[in-house]
């Protein structure tokens, strides 16, 4: 959105009186599988010399949704908006005005806009939050099964053994040294060798990060495996019961 005020749009009446009490209405209705962060301005970040144009680009890439004020057209916005197209499915995609769908250019306008020109602005931003966040979990879901389907069994049984394991040890994790507890009707050699083609899967589906770590007093070197955010969504979604929240 705009930083600035022009004619008769004031920015940080928006900022705060629109788009952060529509995200604490979101929130207090609880109708969304999580809770939304509180909005903010890039411009209220650490005070470090970042450049605020790429960081906004940068946060069109990170964050589940993006929602934009059209109001003006500002040219900023108007780049903005048409990454977050690019890179984002029109469900997530949020557009404000405080004009009318004829002030919008032809390319904008054919998608729904919210005007916020009556009191009823908050509440329907708020209904297109949780909507646009239902969106995102439908795809999170639909995408999570894709890649269930496409993981080996030696993959899964590593992923139940780690996700059963933490309920008990907080920061258990996958190494060799646990092939054998895994895999156990199989020799220790081959069961080394499936602990090895199973993790090296996992680490290319994004579903593993290796943690290496040097300890000096003890002259060794350790390394082992843990869960992603995109593992954790698939012990999730295959064991319910070993949920984090369950942890």
């Amino acid at each position: 959105m705009p930083f600035r005020d022009s004619f008769s749009y004031r920015s940080e009446h928006i900022y705060k009186e629109v788009i952060q009490k529509a995200a604490l209405i979101a929130n207090q209705r609880r109708s969304a599988e999580r809770e939304f962060d509180e909005p903010k301005w890039v411009k209220d970040g650490p005070g470090s010399a970042i450049a605020i144009t790429e960081e906004i680009v940068v946060r069109i890439l990170e964050n589940h949704l993006f929602l934009a004020d059209l109001t003006l057209q500002n040219a900023g916005v108007v780049l903005e908006t048409g990454l977050a197209f690019g890179l984002k499915p029109n469900r997530q995609i949020i557009l404000l005005s405080q004009g009318n769908d004829s002030e919008l250019h032809f390319d904008l306008k054919i998608n729904h806009v919210i005007f916020y020109q009556d009191d009823s602005v908050v509440e329907n931003l708020a209904d297109a939050l949780i909507a646009a966040a239902k969106a995102f979990e439908e795809d999170s879901e639909f995408y999570v099964g894709s890649v269930v389907k496409a993981l080996s069994s030696p993959a899964i049984k590593c992923l139940r053994w780690f996700g059963e394991a933490r309920k008990s040890i907080p920061h258990q994790s996958l190494h060799e040294g646990i092939a054998a507890r895994i895999f156990q009707a199989r020799p220790e050699s081959e069961a080394i060798l499936l602990f090895q083609i199973a993790t090296q899967e996992l680490i290319e589906r994004k579903l593993l990060y290796m943690h290496f770590e040097v300890r000096q007093h003890e002259s060794k070197e350790i390394w082992g495996a843990g869960a992603t955010e995109l593992g954790w969504a698939v012990i999730e979604k295959l064991w319910p019961q070993f949920a984090r929240h369950q942890i």
